[in-house]
Formats: C-alpha cells, sequence, structure tokens
C-alpha cells in the first residue's frame, strides 16, 4: 500500500532519510523550503517512503526496501509520473539509501541502469580567486543581471536556475551565484542549490569555447567565497563518476571526495 503523506507531517519521515545526508533536495523538501511529494506505505508510522522534488527528474527512496505492498504501489506511481501514453519519453535518477534497494532495482524499474555518482564537499576555507583571462569579470546573480537585456545568453542562465530552483524569485531570496562575463556574454557561472540551514550545493556551467582557462574555478570560488560570508559552512558537489573534468573542477576549487554512491539511470519509453 502506498499513500501520500501530508507536508505537516513530512517529519516523520525524517529518520528514514538519514542516510540521505548529503543530498540537500531531500531536506529542503521536507523542511518546506522547496515544493515536493513524499509518499509512504503508513501516514502514522511510515517504514519506507518515497520523495519527489519539484524537480521531476529526481526520486528519492528510503527505509524498508522488501514491502512488496509498497513497492508494488511504487511501480504504479512511477509509471503513472514518467511512462507517457504519447509524447518523449522521460529521464529520471533514482537516489536510494543503501537498505537493500540494488536487489529490487528490475522489479521497481524495468531496464534501469544502475550508475555511480559521486559526492565531495569543500575542505577547510576558500582558496584565493585565481586570476581570469583579460577581458573577463566577475559578477554576481542578481536582479540587476537578470534584467540586463543585452546578455545575449541570458535564457541559459535562467534555465539553470530554474532547473533546481522552483522560481527566480526564491533563488534571488535564498540563494546565490557568480558569472563570468565577456562583454555581454556569460561565458559560465556557478550556481548554489538547495540552500539549507547552514549547508547548500553547488552546480557549475561553462560554455564549450571558454573551457578551460580558468572560468569554473574562478565562478566556483567567488561562490563559495559568499555562502562563507553568509554563513554557510558545508558546501556539497555532486557529480557523475564518469565525469572527470567536474570531479577535477571540484578538487582545484578545494573540495574533497567523501564517497562514491550507487543511483539507477531510467528511462521509460511512451506506452510502457
Amino acid at each position: 500500500m502506498i499513500q501520500e503523506l501530508a507536508p505537516r507531517d513530512f517529519k516523520r519521515v525524517a529518520g528514514l532519510f538519514a542516510l540521505l545526508d548529503e543530498h540537500l533536495a531531500v531536506w529542503a523538501v521536507l523542511a518546506g523550503e522547496t515544493p515536493g511529494q513524499v509518499f509512504v506505505d503508513d501516514t502514522d508510522e511510515p517504514r519506507v517512503a518515497v520523495l519527489f522534488p519539484w524537480n521531476r527528474h529526481r526520486v528519492y527512496l528510503a527505509g524498508a526496501a522488501d514491502d512488496d505492498g509498497f513497492n508494488q504501489g511504487l511501480v504504479r506511481l512511477l509509471a503513472a509520473r514518467y511512462a507517457p501514453e504519447e509524447g518523449e519519453a522521460e529521464e529520471f535518477v533514482v537516489y536510494f539509501a543503501p537498505d537493500g534497494w540494488e536487489t529490487h532495482r528490475e522489479a521497481i524499474v524495468p531496464g534501469a541502469v544502475a550508475a555511480v555518482r559521486q559526492y565531495c564537499e569543500l575542505d577547510g576555507p576558500p582558496a584565493g580567486q585565481p586570476e581570469l583571462p583579460p577581458g573577463l569579470e566577475l559578477v554576481r546573480v542578481d536582479a540587476a543581471l537578470l534584467a540586463d537585456t543585452r546578455v545575449p545568453n541570458l535564457e541559459q542562465l535562467v534555465e539553470e536556475m530554474h532547473s533546481e530552483s522552483h522560481s527566480l524569485e526564491d533563488f534571488l531570496s535564498r540563494k546565490l551565484g557568480h558569472c563570468v562575463r565577456d562583454g555581454d556574454l556569460l561565458a559560465g557561472w556557478c550556481l548554489s542549490e538547495y540552500n539549507h540551514g547552514d549547508r547548500c550545493e553547488l552546480g557549475v556551467e561553462t560554455l564549450e569555447e571558454y573551457q578551460r582557462q580558468g572560468i569554473g574555478t574562478a565562478a566556483v570560488l567567488a561562490t563559495v567565497t559568499e555562502a562563507s560570508a553568509r554563513g554557510i559552512n558545508r558546501i556539497g558537489w555532486h557529480c557523475w563518476q564518469r565525469n572527470v573534468p567536474s570531479a577535477a573542477l571540484a578538487r582545484r576549487a578545494g573540495f574533497a571526495h567523501v564517497k562514491d554512491y550507487p543511483t539507477w539511470y531510467c528511462r521509460f519509453e511512451s506506452g510502457e
């Protein structure tokens, strides 16, 4: 059996998700800081739960993986969300607490591919700011930048902000970031994600033609420096294990590898 948990009762599943401590999307939803849904086996005393942030590409599982009734309901729930009767296939990633979920992968999401991600955290105070190539400058992500109609690729930045923030207002009120600007063009940026208490995560993007020029490192260090000044003491970094450039950038910016963790990369085809 699977039932939706009322937001006022989200605290009841906090213990189940304790082993997913490094995933701030979970804690932002449970704290009511970002929209999301939680489904459980029992609304009074949940033993197993699935959490959906508003971002449809993430699914979090925690608790007793051997609850057949819940798992059967989960199969139907995932199919209803991600298996369209018509239209393009949807991709999503399942994150799970290490409680035996792997043995149920094929039953829950047929065809799901096991994939490894890694998590890093900033190790110590921010490093000094590197020198940018001539003509480039660092700018804060703020309302003035978002209103600057001269920026030709502003929509790319806005799209990135929307990928992990449910609104621009939410980002501007609680989060932070820095861009590297080449004239009017934004060459790259670093944005904080799922700010929660004294923690946040980072997302980074550099335009292909500007890569390997220290732009990503500069944007990250500027963002980390401001975050530390705001009292954010624990800064996380997630990437796919195979994403060697991202992991290398994290190391250059002072992040240390904490752990590798398993996920399921999932894709439902139309009509499945």
